[in-house]
């Protein structure tokens, strides 16, 4: 498991409040392979002899980078096709627990005793952990730009084509920031730490979700996220997840999601 060590985890999350309190846009979550050795040669050379980087070495670079997160990101095996399980959801006054059958990120059948407000927070939890954990091409993202490098939140990479404005932070194979705004909204991920899977990949343990206005970048709310899997048939599904927001004013709210029971769906 990599996780940081406790001091470096508080000193994240201070991080983390000063960048968005700041309406700055950084991003990231947790490559197992570096930038080949050409690339890094070619960029100590023109560092040293102070030259601008060429374009097309910058956009390559980036696509390297962003190959390396795919090598390590822990995602379904191809021809999957879902789960099932039971679950169980609570907030500080209300329960609820019913049966649920997941087939991709729109297609989410919850079963339950009586209707709950909460369901539709089930609905968007786990409809956010299957979209993040389907296989995808790292390949088809348009146009990429690194954006800067040698930061301790790692190298900055800016999706150019992308509506949402997207912009990632990579260290070490993995993604450590995502900042993206939608609509009036803006939003950054930083992920404190990482399950790390016998084979080397990785599913994020904590992280921090802050919520800005786009135009003045004020924050509005911020979300502490923990996940926690469990392996069923060699496939990695969630069993637990807890939300926690800060509010303006000093409020607090916490939710917390079980699946127990899980069965892989065949075809």
């Amino acid at each position: 498991m990599l996780c940081l060590p406790h001091r470096e985890r508080l000193l994240c999350v201070v991080v983390v409040f000063n960048v968005l309190t700041a309406g700055a846009a950084a991003s990231t979550i947790p490559s197992e392979t570096s930038p080949p050795l050409r690339y890094a040669d070619e960029w100590c050379r023109m560092s040293l002899n102070q030259q601008t980087p060429r374009p097309d070495l910058m956009e390559e670079s980036a696509r390297q980078a962003l190959r390396a997160v795919e090598l390590r990101r822990y995602a379904y095996p191809e021809g999957f096709c879902g789960f099932t399980a039971r679950f169980f959801a609570r907030d500080g006054t209300l329960r609820v627990q019913g049966s649920v059958r997941v087939s991709d990120p729109a297609t989410i059948e919850l079963v339950s005793e009586k209707p709950s407000p909460l369901m539709g927070w089930v609905r968007e939890i786990l409809s956010s952990e299957v979209a993040h954990r389907m296989p995808r091409s790292a390949t088809d993202r348009g146009h990429l730009r690194l954006i800067q490098l040698d930061d301790p939140l790692g190298d900055m990479l800016e999706f150019l084509d992308d509506p949402m404005r997207s912009r990632y932070r990579v260290a070490e194979g993995v993604i450590t920031v995502v900042d993206r705004v939608v609509g009036a909204e803006g939003f950054t991920i930083v992920v404190l730490d990482h399950w790390e899977l016998p084979d080397g990949r990785v599913l994020p343990r904590h992280y921090a979700v802050g919520f800005r206005e786009a135009a003045s970048g004020n924050l509005q709310r911020l979300e502490l996220h923990t996940a926690e899997y469990t392996t069923v048939n060699d496939v990695w599904l969630l069993t637990r997840h807890r939300t926690i927001t800060l509010h303006p004013g000093g409020q607090i709210d916490a939710r917390e999601l079980e699946l127990t029971g899980h069965q892989l769906v065949t075809r």
